[in-house]
């Protein structure tokens, strides 16, 4: 079971469990998952979006430090991995500090599952507060404490300003899925907080469509995610693309001039970028 503590065996080592999952990624051998008991970051560690790992489960897996792994527990969240220290071998933790645990879903001592991802450079990321704010020459502040970080949609993570915690959360990111922030990502950040922001949406979703007008998007649909240029749109959110093609394993498939998409299919739409 995920989160059940496992004994330790007679030599006093801790089982790591090896698991073949085919939407891992692991560019020296074969892909991989495993199980490792959560422990807490060293200081020098915390709020820095890192994930250390048991050095003997890194040559394992293949990973390098750098690379990018999705933590999942009740919830996931991507991390950049770094080696353990040498006191951590053998033991089969990741150590990952407060505010990955609470975007996995998970606490000190339960088990996560543990997998390399692939990542592409953030072009954009649209960032709101849970609550209002007005943070001068903050999108330069946020981007320097993001640079170098993996994250995805929906991510929370904490900013202490002037002695005060604030709280933000990740709306969106350009391109979707996960991303590592880079200085030539573009920061956009909202005042208004993420509630207020997601009750617009919901009471005016064709705002949020007039801004992708023109724009290339990605279709999620019942079938396949559809990529194409944003040209139109009827009140039943039936969307009419041009330039279009297939995405299938993140590689772009096919080629048609326009495409009328039934908005009955469509579970999500976001900006989409190469």
């Amino acid at each position: 079971m995920l989160f059940k503590r496992k004994k330790e065996d007679e030599s006093g080592s801790i089982e790591v469990r090896v698991v073949k999952d085919t939407n891992a990624v692991d560019s020296d051998s074969t892909d991989a998952e495993v199980e490792l008991t959560v422990a807490e970051a060293y200081s020098r560690d915390i709020g820095r979006g890192i994930a250390r790992i048991d050095p003997e489960v890194m040559k394992r897996m293949g990973l390098r430090s750098g690379d990018v792994i999705e933590i999942i527990g009740k919830d996931s969240v991507p991390a950049i991995v770094w080696q353990g220290y040498p006191e951590d071998e053998g033991k089969g933790i990741i150590r990952i500090d407060g505010n990955l645990r609470t975007n996995a879903g998970v606490g000190i001592d339960d088990y996560v599952k543990v997998r390399k991802v692939k990542a592409k450079p953030a072009d954009r990321i649209v960032i709101a507060p849970t609550e209002p704010i007005r943070f001068a020459g903050g999108e330069t502040y946020l981007l320097r404490l993001l640079e170098g970080r993996a994250i995805k949609k929906g991510q929370k993570f904490k900013v202490q300003v002037f002695g005060h915690a604030l709280t933000f959360v990740i709306i969106s990111t350009v391109p979707d899925g996960i991303v590592v922030v880079s200085k030539d990502t573009e920061i956009d950040l909202k005042d208004k907080p993420i509630k207020l922001i997601e009750e617009e949406i919901k009471e005016n979703p064709k705002a949020i469509l007039n801004e992708w007008m023109g724009k290339k998007v990605v279709v999620f649909t019942t079938r396949s995610p559809i990529v194409g240029v944003l040209k139109g749109y009827d009140k039943e959110f039936n969307l009419i693309l041009e330039e279009v093609s297939f995405l299938e394993n993140d590689e772009l498939k096919g080629q048609f001039k326009d495409m009328l998409i039934n908005g009955g299919n469509v579970i999500s739409i976001s900006p989409y970028s190469e």
